[in-house]
Order: structure tokens, then C-alpha cells, then sequence
């Protein structure tokens, strides 16, 4: 498969027929009413807000969003300090040729039909994350047009496929027979994820979770842990670690604040779960932040 060009911030009209890399660097921004190729919207630093028909979506430095192409979507960004976005857009095909690459079905019977993708925050982000780390360092370094940027664009495609086939592996875990009520379980399922991922910062019973499923909580507890391999707390706990340790990497606020922002009111069990988790106490990746700062 010949290489396709990769542009970094070209203009609308550009950005149609190419792999490209949008990023910018805003406390206030915003584009309404945008329609664009299959893309990735991913955040550095700070944090911003999709909007897809009703649907609003808070992205930050730990969660992803995947928009498929041709959907209509807004973007707010509002925020006391610099908020860094990096969002990946692929050229119309590219992601359907990788899948042929990456199967045994013929090529044409791929190219025909349209990789579909969720609009769920952070169900690809384990996968995801890595390739897209690599592919920020890339395009940071001036790097995009280079080999390494077109096999950086390669690898997303292909950690974005595996993501997909995971995703479809929740849905065959939950427990029940009938493939039509799976799959409406599994998008209770996903909507109350969504809920512990954007109130990480709240108080949040297991009631308040299972009501957005509306399942009963035992229910709701024992179907979340058999499709997603962990309780809701559990995810509600990594979800505050993972934000409260890009924060502190971030610089910008005191250990104390960070412990508030992820909603912990103790310091002292905040630090205790913090070093548990990354072997480190806050004030020391804190510290660490400082350092590299100076240097």
C-alpha cells in the first residue's frame, strides 16, 4: 500500500483527502457543526468538550473519543490554562485497507464496506494509548512526513481495529443468550462506564451508577464486572489515580488540589491508594514535575 500524504493542520478542504494530525494549543476554542474523516480526539494537557447531536462528551489527558466518518460533531474548549489537543484523522480508506492487510477476506469485500466504530470515551484508550504516544512524539519532533510518521499512522489504525474486536468481546461477555438483549445490556453498560469516567471527580454510589443502566445495583455490579473484568469502584478508583497522576505531571497544581480535583477529601488515604497504585507518593511525582521543569 503506497504511502498517503500526512498534513499537520491543513484546511478543511485539505484534511478530506489525507491522513492528517490536527493540534493546537487554546484556552478558548471552538468549531461548530464540523464534519470530517474517521478520527481520534485525543487531549495532552487540560481538557475539552465534543458534542455529537445531544450527546456531550468531556475529554481529558487520560480518555479518548473515536468519531467515524462524515459525523457531524462540536468542540468547546474553555479552560484556565493552555489545553493541548492532538486529534488524528485518517484518510477515507485507510483504516479498511489495514484490516485488509490484517485478514483473510478478500480485499474488495473489505473495501466496500465502512469500518464503523463506538463514540465511547476511553474504551480504546489501553490499546490505544502507546500507539498514540509514539505518534504524538512523532509529530511534536516535526517527524509526521517521514517514514517513522506513516508507520506511526499504520500502527493507530491497527491498535484501533484491535480496540474494536475488544469491544466486541465485552459485548460477548456479558452473560445472557439472547445476542439483541447483549447488546442493549452492553450500551447500559457502556453508558454508565461514560458516568464514572466524566464524574471521577464527584461522589458516586453504586445506585447512582446502576440507575444509568438502569439495572438494580447487584445486577448492575455483577454484569459490569463480567463484561469489563473489574467492579465499578475499581474502575472509579483507577480512573481518579490515572487523572490525579497526569495532573501532578502537568505541573500546575499542588498535591492537595489534585487530591480535591479527583475527588478524595483525605490527602493522607489519597497518597496511601496514589502509592499503591504507581509505587510513588503524589508530593514525589509532584517533585519529579518540578524537576523537569527547571532543567
Amino acid at each position: 500500500m503506497p504511502n498517503p500524504s500526512i498534513l499537520l493542520n491543513p484546511s478543511r478542504s485539505e484534511l478530506r483527502g489525507s491522513n492528517a494530525v490536527l493540534a493546537g494549543r487554546n484556552c478558548s476554542y471552538e468549531v461548530y457543526g464540523f464534519e470530517g474523516n474517521l478520527s481520534i480526539k485525543t487531549v495532552v494537557s487540560g481538557e475539552a468538550v465534543w458534542q455529537t447531536g445531544k450527546k456531550r462528551t468531556r475529554i481529558d489527558s487520560g480518555t479518548y473519543l473515536v468519531l467515524n466518518h462524515g459525523q457531524r460533531y462540536d468542540i468547546e474548549i474553555r479552560t484556565p490554562k493552555p489545553t493541548q489537543t492532538f486529534c488524528v484523522f485518517f484518510q477515507a480508506g485507510f483504516v479498511e485497507e489495514i484490516k485488509a492487510s490484517l485478514t483473510t477476506q478478500p480485499l474488495e469485500d473489505l473495501r466496500s464496506t465502512t469500518v464503523e466504530f463506538s463514540g465511547s470515551p476511553d474504551l480504546y484508550g489501553p490499546v490505544l494509548s502507546p500507539a498514540l504516544a509514539r505518534l504524538w512524539n512523532i509529530s511534536s519532533q516535526g517527524l509526521l512526513s517521514s517514514e517513522s510518521g506513516h508507520e506511526g499512522f499504520r500502527d493507530v489504525a491497527e491498535a484501533l481495529l484491535v480496540a474494536q474486536g475488544l469491544a466486541r468481546d465485552q459485548i460477548d461477555r456479558v452473560p445472557l443468550c439472547n445476542s439483541a438483549a447483549r447488546e442493549e445490556v452492553a450500551e447500559r453498560l457502556q453508558q454508565a462506564k461514560e458516568l464514572i469516567l466524566d464524574s471521577y471527580s464527584k461522589e458516586l454510589s453504586l445506585e447512582r451508577m446502576a440507575a444509568e443502566a438502569c439495572l438494580s445495583p447487584h445486577h448492575f455490579h455483577h454484569l459490569f464486572k463480567q463484561s469489563y473484568g473489574l467492579t465499578p469502584y475499581r474502575l472509579l478508583t483507577d480512573r481518579r489515580l490515572e487523572r490525579a497522576r497526569r495532573l501532578l505531571l502537568e505541573g500546575h497544581d499542588s498535591v492537595e488540589a489534585v487530591c480535591t480535583k479527583v475527588g478524595y477529601s483525605s490527602t493522607s488515604s489519597f497518597a496511601k491508594l496514589f502509592r499503591r497504585r504507581f509505587g510513588l507518593l503524589p508530593s514525589q511525582v509532584r517533585q519529579e514535575s518540578e524537576d523537569s521543569t527547571l532543567t
